[in-house]
């Protein structure tokens, strides 16, 4: 066989980070879950622990593993956050017209 025509057979790996331990701590500081599952969950998510965090808060086995850096996740907000941000809107709308 030509040597040239053949494909060499790669398959993506996925480098394991020096701060494993550094991760794994994060996850399970900021989440109830056990050594063991943090691992196994930053392995699922390929080490992001971003994606892990969030799952974890969002409570449900969503596909977030495969968001990218720019998705925008909306904040939730407190009634009184909901609140004030109504009354801006409407306390905008009203200068809108008057202005007009």
């Amino acid at each position: 066989m030509d040597k040239l025509n053949q494909t060499p057979s790669v398959t993506p790996t996925v480098l394991v980070p020096d701060n494993i331990e550094d991760l794994i701590n994060s996850v399970m500081i900021q989440t109830d879950y056990s050594k063991e599952d943090s691992l196994m969950r930053l392995k699922a998510a390929k080490y992001d622990k971003i994606n892990v965090i969030m799952n974890f808060i969002k409570g449900e086995d969503c596909d977030i593993y495969s968001r990218s850096p720019t998705t925008y996740f909306p904040p939730k907000l407190s009634p009184h956050q909901e609140v004030y941000r109504q009354l801006r809107h409407k306390m905008n709308d009203s200068m809108r017209i008057y202005n007009k």
